[in-house]
């Protein structure tokens, strides 16, 4: 078993591929390198430069594999899922959660999107077998690479907020921390660079729960991120409505203040060390750790997002009432 546990806790899997409708999942090996890029689709580019996945011959399982494996393995459960926006803090959250070498923080894994896509499916057994692989991948995501890691953090993608009833579902117990900021400030960022939120052939309206609702106008990527982000906006308020274990987190309160309400909040105590890494690494940028943070002006104006900002102040009504 020692054997076993210790040949696959190096390997993770990179991505989906589809033979004859059956899910088959390319692997790479990981060595004994953290994960510690702001997305994971970063830690999976350093990864493929190691001399082993570089060889001619790759590592390719099953389903039932994946979920044999991650039998086979120890592992960290979910401390807690942070859902948001977008440029909202929640990169830097990650990362800064991942400077303690006792967490494991995965940011946005392609995989995890993948399959969850699959748990709507209106096929049962689909639906079923994408339930059980989620939950095994997360257990592989989180495996125990160095014996020390005793808390695991997943930063989901931001149409994931669409899926909030369905994770919850797989993880009726485990903290959600939902990330927000003003409306304004997020249409600006992703005005300046496009996320794949914005753009309809990579996250297409029915997982917005739009699908026959828009128009040609609706699906210019500014645009649709409007009508995205009134969806998630619509959902955080849903989610604070019916749920108890969620805490709100507001962009404006600070880096440092977010993460005292995070330790808070999942019963977690930070060392004076860990808290002056985390002042540190909060100057620079979350998606470019190298480069300085200089806040962007956010004075821009929209004619067109009354909705969005009333949305917004909705749920800072919900955030403030439940300090």
């Amino acid at each position: 078993m020692e054997e076993l546990q210790s040949a696959l806790k190096n390997w993770v899997p990179e991505k989906i591929l589809i033979d004859d409708r059956e899910l088959i999942f390319k692997c790479l090996c990981c060595s004994d390198l953290p994960f510690t890029e702001p997305f994971f689709d970063d830690t999976l580019r350093k990864f493929r430069t190691l001399d082993l996945n570089r060889k001619q011959y790759k590592c390719f399982v099953g389903a039932e594999m994946i979920n044999e494996w991650a039998g086979n393995i120890d592992f960290v459960p979910p401390t807690a899922f942070i859902f948001h926006v977008s440029r909202c803090g929640s990169t830097l959250v990650s990362q800064s959660l991942g400077l303690n070498n006792e967490f494991i923080s995965l940011s946005e894994v392609p995989v995890l999107d993948q399959i969850l896509r699959l748990t709507v499916s209106n096929d049962e057994e689909v639906k079923g077998k994408a339930e059980q692989l989620f939950k095994s991948l997360v257990k592989i995501y989180g495996a125990q690479r160095t014996g020390v890691e005793n808390k695991l953090f997943i930063k989901t993608d931001c149409w994931h907020l669409m899926f909030y009833k369905q994770l919850r579902s797989l993880y009726p117990t485990t903290p959600f921390i939902i990330m927000y900021r003003q409306p304004a400030a997020v249409i600006e960022s992703n005005k300046r660079s496009k996320g794949i939120q914005c753009i309809h052939s990579y996250v297409p309206p029915e997982i917005y729960g739009m699908e026959g609702k828009l128009k040609s106008d609706d699906l210019v990527p500014d645009n649709y991120f409007k009508i995205a982000l009134e969806q998630f906006f619509r959902a955080i308020i849903e989610i604070a409505a019916n749920e108890n274990q969620v805490l709100l987190l507001n962009y404006n309160e600070g880096i440092p203040a977010l993460m005292s309400k995070i330790a808070g909040y999942t019963g977690l105590s930070f060392s004076g060390e860990f808290e002056s890494k985390i002042l540190k690494r909060s100057a620079y940028h979350a998606k470019n750790p190298d480069e300085e943070f200089v806040e962007q002006n956010t004075a821009a104006k929209f004619s067109d997002i009354t909705v969005l900002e009333e949305l917004y102040n909705s749920i800072e009504n919900i955030r403030l009432k439940s300090r």
